[in-house]
């Protein structure tokens, strides 16, 4: 393994890691949020 090599799978694993984040992030966002509100709105019926 030459470094060239090494340093052309560390950017690829970085490019997959990040890549994947940017795929993952609105997903978990979405459902973050979904949950937070649904709890938020029962908080504050139990709260009336």
């Amino acid at each position: 393994m030459s470094t060239s090599s090494n340093l052309f799978w560390a950017a690829l694993a970085i490019g997959a890691v990040t890549g994947m984040r940017s795929l993952l992030a609105p997903t978990m966002v979405s459902r973050a949020l979904t949950v937070g509100s649904a709890g938020l709105r029962r908080a504050l019926a139990s709260g009336r």
